[in-house]
Formats: C-alpha cells, structure tokens, sequence
C-alpha cells in the first residue's frame, strides 16, 4: 500500500524547507564566514555566539541526518533550533529569530513525517523500518 497523501506533503514539505534551510546557511557561512572580509573564524567570539554557532550546527546537522533518519534528525533539528532561538539574543520580529522560526519548522515537519509513517505501518500490520523516501 502507498503513501496517504497528507503524509507524502508533510514528507515533501520538510524535505523542501530543509533542504532550503540547508543551502541558505550553506551560502551564507561560505560567503560572510569563510571567504568574507573578516572571516568569521579570525575574529573573536563571545562565549553566547560560540553556543548560537554550536546550536545552528545541531540544527544543521540535523536536518541533513533527517533526510535518512526522520526521527533522529528531526529531534536534533528541533533541539538545535531551540537552542539557535534561546542564544540568538534576538528580539521575536527579526530576521534571525525568523530563520530560527524556519529550522524549527523543518525539525517540527520531519518529527511528524516519522509519526504519519509510523502510524501507517502499524496500520497495515508491517512492522519495518520508518525510512524517509515518501513514496
């Protein structure tokens, strides 16, 4: 038996934000971090900059480990992203708290990929594995 569609647009749907996410921090740590100016890595950090970094890597990462293990990469993205919000040291309306918004979002979208899957393998009876292809 196929996929339910409201589980294959959840599936797509978390696919296409984080793979968006993905690029767009991609392009920007390669762009200002590494080949900018003043490279973000010559310069010094404060101890909370440090921790944003260190949180928007988790989120990163897992959004990308999402891509083959929903659950994993989803509780790792939505634990990032948290942690992106909580040290971001931004007020709610700006840009970087949306972005943080956006990576909590994609986290939040591969959880519940996993749960529909999930929930439509007990339904059938098998009992395999939650894989994160969406057909």
């Amino acid at each position: 038996m196929g996929r339910t569609i409201p589980c294959k647009l959840v599936c797509y749907a978390a696919w296409i934000l984080g793979g968006l996410m993905l690029m767009f921090f991609g392009a920007f740590i390669i762009g200002e971090g590494i080949l900018g100016d003043t490279p973000l890595f010559r310069s010094a950090l404060t101890a909370i900059q440090i921790l944003m970094l260190v949180s928007l890597g988790i989120a990163l990462m897992g959004l990308f480990i999402a891509y083959f293990k929903p659950l994993a990469g989803g509780i790792l993205g939505v634990i990032g992203s948290l942690g992106f919000l909580y040290f971001s040291e931004a007020g709610l309306m700006t840009l970087v708290s949306w972005l943080g918004y956006l990576l909590l979002a994609a986290g939040l979208l591969h959880l519940l990929t996993w749960a529909l899957k999930r929930r439509e393998l007990t339904l059938d009876g098998d009992r395999g594995r939650v894989m994160a292809e969406p057909g």
